[in-house]
C-alpha cells in the first residue's frame, strides 16, 4: 500500500494533499493561540485527526531531550478531539547520539527513526514490536519549497501512522512561513552516521521501489 503526501501551498498555512489508490484526503496547518501550530487532516472537509503541538514547551524540552529527556509531545486528536496517540522526541546516546521519536497511534506502538542518505533523500522507518512496518521517504530535490513524501506500508493503520508521521516531521522541522518561491529547486545532501543507518529496511525500501515504478512514480528517487 502506498501514499502521497504533497504539499501544495507554503508560507504561514501549509496545505497538502494525500492521495492513496484514487483516494483523497487534505491537511492544513494552523497557528493558534499561544505561538503553538495545529494541524488537521480532513476528508470532504470533515477533520478526521488532528496533530496538536505547544511551542511554548519546546525550549525546556529541547534542553531535556539532550539527557534522554522526552522531547515535546505532539498530540494526535480524533475528529472528536478525542486524545489517540502521541507523539515524543527522545535522543539515544548523548549529546552526539540520534533522534528515536516514540509513537502511540491507537493501540500500535511505534518506534520511528528519521535516516539521511545522501542522494537518495530521507528515509523515516516506523518499526512496531522490533519490526519495520512502514517506510516514509522524502526525496532529496524540493521545488518551490513544496515538500513531497511518499509512505509504504502492509495495512491502513501503518500507513495512515506512516502518513501522520510525516506530516509531523514535516510541521515540525520543514515549515518555511514566511518565504515564496516560483521555479527554484533546492536539495540538501545530508548522511545519517552508521549507527542510525542500521536502521534503515531494504525489504521495505525495495516495496517501495516496486509500488512506485507501478504507479508511475519511479523517477522521485
Amino acid at each position: 500500500m502506498l501514499i502521497q503526501i504533497n504539499q501544495i501551498k507554503s508560507g504561514i498555512c501549509p496545505e497538502y494533499r494525500l492521495i492513496s489508490d484514487g483516494r483523497f484526503l487534505s491537511a492544513k496547518q494552523f497557528i493558534t493561540h499561544g505561538n503553538g501550530r495545529r494541524l488537521t487532516v480532513s476528508q470532504y472537509n470533515d477533520p478526521i485527526y488532528t496533530l496538536d503541538y505547544a511551542w511554548s514547551k519546546r525550549i525546556y524540552s529541547n534542553i531535556a531531550s539532550i539527557w534522554g529527556g522526552k522531547r515535546c509531545c505532539v498530540k494526535v486528536l480524533n475528529r472528536h478531539y478525542e486524545e489517540i496517540g502521541l507523539i515524543s522526541k527522545q535522543n539515544q546516546g548523548g549529546l552526539f547520539g540520534f533522534a528515536q521519536y516514540d509513537f502511540r497511534f491507537g493501540e500500535r506502538n511505534y518506534q520511528t527513526y528519521a535516516i539521511e542518505r545522501g542522494k537518495m533523500g530521507l528515509s523515516m522507518v516506523l518499526y512496531c514490536n522490533n519490526n519495520a512496518v512502514a517506510m516514509v521517504c522524502k526525496p532529496v530535490v524540493v521545488t518551490d519549497m513544496f515538500d513531497q513524501y511518499v509512505a509504504t506500508a502492509a495495512n491502513e493503520t501503518d500507513l495512515m501512522a506512516a502518513a501522520l508521521f510525516a506530516l509531523y516531521y514535516d510541521m515540525l522541522y520543514h515549515t518555511n512561513m514566511s518565504k515564496y518561491v516560483i521555479n527554484a529547486k533546492a536539495s540538501t545532501i545530508t548522511y545519517s552516521g552508521k549507527h542510525i543507518m542500521a536502521y534503515f529496511d531494504e525489504g521495505l525500501w525495495a516495496k517501495m521501489q516496486s509500488e512506485l515504478k507501478s504507479t508511475g512514480l519511479s523517477d522521485l528517487f
